[in-house]
């Protein structure tokens, strides 16, 4: 018999309506799917080979599935179909990420074009001059990205997709079979992206007064096993690992939440006086980055024009300009399913060394500008470590010396109590970075 015949007769035996919904039709006579454009009267197939004794939900599960269909049972009566629609819930805010972080360097740092991912480049020309940039790029929709991944999970012309980014839905219409595993996708993507990561950051500044002492030793610091700590690398500007800390970059991971704590601060303490910078604590969620700024605006005088306006005389316009210094950081981790991290940081410390007078001409008339001398360290790395260690980094330095002079009349004059005495003095930046993922 034919399905329309079908459903005839378990209302005549059951007393249950049985309804046959358009795209079941055009499935059974072969009118929809992909490639298939056949008439209704040319495709159409029949029910055979069906042999049942039962309750009447084993009957409808077998012709089901022997014409690629399902059914359902709704409000007394059976529906059978071919497609079926859901709205999927992305729980992401509908926004686009662009993170860069562009470390230049040289005379001539043009370099122009967008990059994506890492990428370094150099130039130089016949001059002399030369140039160096290096830029890490991230450029992310997220609720666009999912609704791809979605798009390649449809039935080839059958499936079909609606997507609403700014409520962060989506309508797929599509065989239940599907529908079944893009609610698998979506729920497995909705765990990942909405777990929460507090990082906690200090930054520390430690100045050595001691001449000879050349750095901090974390050898002496981590001796004993006291912190747990795992040293990803302590290496000098030769590329040999540094044994007692001098002169080094190092990156260590410490077992243990230490930057509200006071164990590794009074261990830095033994080696010089330790001030804390500052210790922001941001939350954010998986795969989302957060910057953190601490830093001071100053405001300068960046140009000076002149016009001449005839019956009038000479008016001057002052442009102002601002310069921004001090701690800039932007984090994004990645949680992973053991709670293991892959965290990329940048960061930027600038200080502002001095405001440069430059005038137009040597004459006392000549217009004068401020030019800004700014002393940058900027970085960019990737680090794996578990929800609850501690991310040490060092070696970010900076030297000053004092002199003070003494005695009556010429300072070499030691018979007369003339004297210079000079202090050099090491000031270290310590940075400590602290995720933990929150359940």
């Amino acid at each position: 018999m034919k399905l329309n015949e079908f459903s005839k007769t378990v209302n005549k035996l059951c007393g249950v309506p049985v309804k046959i919904t358009l795209d079941a039709e055009q499935k059974v006579n072969g009118m929809l799917g992909a490639g298939q454009k056949k008439s209704a009267a040319a495709g159409e197939e029949q029910l055979v080979d069906i042999r049942w004794e039962g309750t009447l939900d084993g009957l409808l599960d077998t012709v089901a599935s022997s014409l690629g269909l399902s059914w359902k049972y709704t409000d007394g009566e059976v529906n059978l179909y071919y497609l079926e629609s859901r709205t999927f819930n992305v729980f992401a805010i509908p926004s686009q990420t662009d993170m860069r972080s562009i470390v230049q360097s040289g005379i001539d740092a043009g370099i122009g074009g967008s990059q994506e991912g890492s990428t370094a480049s150099s130039e130089s020309n016949g001059k002399g001059q030369s140039s160096q940039t290096t830029s890490v790029s991230l450029q992310s929709d997220m609720v666009n990205d999912i609704q791809k991944s979605v798009e390649t999970m449809l039935t080839q012309g059958v499936g079909r997709l609606s997507a609403s980014p700014s409520t962060g839905k989506l309508t797929v219409t599509d065989t239940p079979e599907v529908l079944a595993r893009v609610q698998r996708y979506i729920d497995s993507e909705n765990s990942s992206i909405t777990k929460q990561v507090l990082l906690n950051v200090k930054v520390l500044s430690v100045t050595l007064d001691d001449s000879n002492q050349f750095g901090i030793d974390w050898n002496m610091i981590y001796s004993g096993s006291r912190f747990g700590a795992s040293m990803l690398g302590a290496m000098t500007s030769s590329g040999a690992t540094a044994a007692s800390g001098s002169n080094s970059v190092s990156a260590s991971i410490l077992d243990g939440n230490f930057v509200n704590s006071s164990s590794l601060i009074n261990a830095l303490a033994q080696q010089g006086k330790v001030s804390v910078v500052t210790s922001p604590s941001v939350t954010t969620l998986n795969l989302q980055p957060v910057p953190v700024q601490v830093a001071t605006q100053t405001s300068y005088l960046a140009r000076v024009e002149s016009s001449t306006t005839a019956n009038v005389g000479t008016s001057m316009t002052l442009t102002p300009g601002t310069v921004t210094s001090g701690f800039n950081m932007n984090l994004l981790p990645f949680v992973m399913p053991d709670n293991q991290m892959l965290l990329q940081y940048s960061i930027n410390l600038s200080e502002l060394k001095s405001l440069k007078e430059v005038k137009s001409s040597d004459s006392d008339d000549g217009n004068k500008i401020q030019v800004p001398e700014i002393e940058n360290r900027i970085f960019s790395q990737k680090v794996k470590l578990r929800s609850g260690q501690t991310l040490v980094l060092s070696g970010f330095e900076q030297n000053s010396s004092n002199a003070s002079r003494s005695g009556f009349g010429s300072v070499f004059n030691w018979l007369m109590g003339g004297g210079v005495s000079t202090s050099d003095k090491r000031n270290i930046i310590v940075i400590m970075i602290s995720p933990a993922v929150m359940e």
